[in-house]
């Protein structure tokens, strides 16, 4: 079982206090164009249509806490399976069990040790993460545009044919607001369960129910996190960045050479083009097209209003979704794990004095 190695904490909380600011090399994304990309954007117009979806935007907020509760199944089964390896959303053998409480309480009690730690660079992690925005804005719509509508921003001609494609999709988007909601109510409750391997039917809400019961069961006997989850929540967002800044560009923030590689990379992007893209300017759709579209978002939030998931619900699972923050954090920074006593220190390790930059 690993620990949290408290130096090796210290080491990537001062990486983050001397990464450069990026805030003068990347230009503000237009508003709207980071959600856009992503196909989750309405066209302004469709604010208009509001009143007349009352009933699905009804239906869309009495789904909000099932969905967050799915969401926090989902990322700490992902978590647990990225981290551990361990499948948490079907049934566990009693000793498989104890061996993920066994890991997450060595975890937790090593983390809550750099509690102090931690909590001290609140301000760097929030001012780094803040310095870095732009990038994260930019990182997000090259992803989005490639993945939604195919568009390489590398290549020539790149931010006339994603402006292009913006405009098509404004013009084609039927839904209101309001619709899009219930709409998305509706299908983010399939989508959440489908991304743990549950059919959106009775059988599968039976199988969830069962899970929640247990991922609560399972979480309930872990210490809770004591040390500042604000600043645990922030450093891995921070390492999360680094990691697609990484992927994206081929650069990392902390090499020496990393604000001359990093002007390097962005010099392939339409940088200026992008920050004038129009976002929702086109077309808007036909009163017939909108009540298509409200009755559909109707009936995907109805239909998974439908499945009983009382247990998914009704359970505890605060717990798991912090626990996921965690693990995430300890994969994408597996140096931050080390076997007991390999830092100077038995589990849970304490905290060197370290002075933060």
């Amino acid at each position: 079982m690993a620990c949290l190695c408290s130096v090796q904490l210290g080491s990537l909380l001062k990486s983050v206090s001397t990464a450069p600011s990026t805030a003068g090399m990347v230009p503000a994304m237009p508003s709207g164009l980071l959600a856009a990309v992503s196909g989750s954007a309405a066209p302004a117009s469709a604010t208009a249509q509001a009143s007349a979806s009352a009933a699905a935007t009804a239906a869309a907020s009495a789904q909000a806490g099932l969905t967050a509760k799915l969401a926090a199944m989902a990322s700490f089964a992902a978590a647990a399976k990225a981290a551990l390896g361990v499948t948490a959303t079907t049934a566990m053998s009693a000793s498989a069990s104890a061996g993920l409480r066994a890991s997450l309480t060595a975890s937790v009690q090593s983390l809550n040790a750099s509690g102090p730690v931690l909590a001290a660079s609140s301000g760097s992690l929030a001012a780094a993460l803040a310095a870095q925005a732009n990038l994260a804005a930019l990182l997000g719509v090259v992803t989005g545009a490639r993945a939604t509508f195919g568009v390489d921003l590398r290549a020539p001609g790149a931010a006339a044919a994603l402006q292009g494609a913006l405009n098509a999709s404004a013009a084609g988007s039927a839904s209101g607001s309001a619709a899009a909601a219930a709409s998305a109510g509706g299908s983010a409750v399939a989508s959440l369960m489908a991304s743990m391997g549950f059919a959106a039917n009775a059988q599968g809400a039976a199988s969830a129910n069962a899970a929640a019961s247990a991922i609560s069961s399972l979480t309930a006997g872990v210490p809770p996190i004591t040390a500042n989850f604000g600043a645990l929540s922030m450093l891995s967002a921070f390492v999360s960045l680094q990691a697609a800044i990484r992927a994206a560009l081929g650069v990392s923030l902390t090499a020496p050479n990393a604000v001359a590689s990093l002007r390097a990379a962005l010099g392939a992007l339409p940088l200026n083009a992008l920050a004038n893209l129009r976002v929702g300017a086109a077309g808007t759709a036909t009163a017939a097209a909108r009540v298509s579209a409200i009755a559909s978002a109707q009936g995907a939030a109805n239909a998974a209003a439908g499945l009983n998931l009382s247990g998914v619900a009704s359970a505890n699972l605060t717990a798991a979704s912090q626990l996921a923050v965690l693990m995430g954090l300890t994969t994408q920074a597996s140096a931050l794990l080390a076997a007991p006593g390999s830092c100077g220190k038995p589990c849970p390790i304490a905290v060197p004095k370290l002075r933060l930059a």
